[in-house]
């Protein structure tokens, strides 16, 4: 679970410039290979493509443009994160 609550507080990192750097490709790069995986796999069944918990996909935010387009979404699942969810 920690992990996850890594990869979203860096993926908040992420979302504030509007040139890339050569980190932030790097950045995502590691979300696509690494982040987004382990969030399918810890998350995807409750939140994958057919959710059961409620409407929110987390598996089809397969790059980290997907997920920083929607900063209501990335906000609310930091804030279940940390309540423990």
């Amino acid at each position: 679970m920690r992990t996850v609550q890594y990869a979203v507080a860096l993926l908040a990192v992420m979302g504030g410039t509007a040139t890339i750097t050569a980190a932030e490709v790097k950045l995502a790069e590691a979300y696509a290979a690494q982040i987004h995986p382990l969030v399918v796999k810890t998350c995807g069944e409750c939140h994958g493509a057919e959710p059961k918990d409620n409407d929110l996909n987390l598996a089809g935010f397969a790059t980290s443009e997907s997920l920083l387009a929607r900063p209501a979404v990335l906000e609310h699942v930091i804030e279940r994160l940390h309540i423990g969810d």
